[in-house]
């Protein structure tokens, strides 16, 4: 009985740490684990203040909606692109770039990518958490619902993570490397939430450009002879 009290608990966290494990084993170099660690809770940190400037927004863009100061398609649109993609993702950022990029065990490109999935997926457990623990205003199950977010909503932000480290490391320093770490995530984030897409068509394409994207940087890893 105490560990089925448990159970909402690891179903909504077990995904974030299977995914990361898999992808810390697949560097070749692995990254320090007190490194691994500060990245996954810094993910989890942002939660609160993502939290609240999601509500923020959303009541921002209905209260200009309510004034009849902006159409349906517009409130519609920017109530995707900014509570929960742009919010989010800019929050991965500034832990992705201001942490894990000033640190000196981030030397190649398959580090940023390992460091981008895990702030990612810090963030998609306590996102999870929520999620399952009202999982009945969601007309769902905990379990049902923890299920279905195991296969697309977690994933899906460890796919935007690594997508926002690899433009971040491959253009380091340049104007280009952060518009495209920054746009590419919020674009597929917005279209995963809203509904001019089907999620699982967005799903689809982040997994194959995130896949695409680690596999080529094993790689290179595997080209250093100087590691």
């Amino acid at each position: 009985m105490v560990f089925n009290s448990y159970l909402p608990f690891l179903s909504a966290v077990a995904p974030s740490i299977v995914i990361l494990l898999i992808f810390y084993f697949q560097d070749k170099y692995p990254e320090p684990w007190s490194m691994v660690i500060k990245t996954f809770f810094f993910g989890c940190l942002i939660c609160l203040p993502a939290y609240y400037l999601n509500v923020y927004f959303m009541n921002f863009i209905h209260e200009y909606y309510s004034n009849n100061s902006l159409s349906y398609d517009q409130a519609y649109f920017l109530n995707y692109l900014i509570p929960g993609a742009l919010v989010e993702e800019v929050l991965k950022f500034l832990v992705l770039y201001f942490f894990c990029f000033k640190s000196k065990h981030l030397d190649e490109k398959i580090d940023a990518l390992v460091y981008g999935v895990t702030v990612s997926l810090g963030f998609a457990a306590i996102e999870n958490l929520t999620f399952i623990y009202d999982a009945e205003l969601y007309g769902e199950t905990w379990s049902n619902l923890a299920w279905i977010r195991a296969f697309t909503a977690v994933p899906a932000h460890a796919c935007w993570g690594m997508i926002m480290g690899y433009f971040l490391y491959t253009y380091k320093g340049q104007t280009k490397g952060f518009f495209l770490a920054l746009t590419i995530p919020i674009l597929l984030h917005m279209l995963y939430n809203s509904s001019y897409l089907s999620y699982g068509f967005v799903l689809c394409v982040s997994i194959f450009l995130a896949m695409t994207f680690f596999s080529n940087s094993k790689k290179i890893q595997k080209l250093n002879i100087w590691q």
